[in-house]
């Protein structure tokens, strides 16, 4: 069973499946998606992480700002890589 079969299993069936090493090994390159596929935000939404995040940055004008800020980032990234062209 491929990787992608696998996943998709894991996806789908109520009891839990690992995968291994091994089963990785085969591949040249494996991508995730990291927040909220491998690493589990511990927040009501995703973007309340960005409140938490503030709280560490140390410009006082950046830091009120940064929630907003980073929403606009993404929002801003999302808009241009709907523009470009991907082979």
């Amino acid at each position: 069973m491929g990787l992608k079969n696998k996943i998709f299993q894991k996806i789908l069936s109520p009891k839990k499946m690992e995968l291994g090493i091994s089963d990785l090994q085969k591949y040249q390159i494996i991508s995730f998606d990291v927040f909220d596929t491998l690493l589990k935000r511990d927040v009501r939404q995703p973007t309340d992480i960005f409140d938490i995040m503030s709280e560490s940055v140390t410009d006082s004008e950046l830091a009120s700002n940064f929630s907003t800020l980073r929403k606009l980032a993404e929002k801003t990234a999302r808009e241009r890589s709907k523009k470009r062209r991907f082979p």
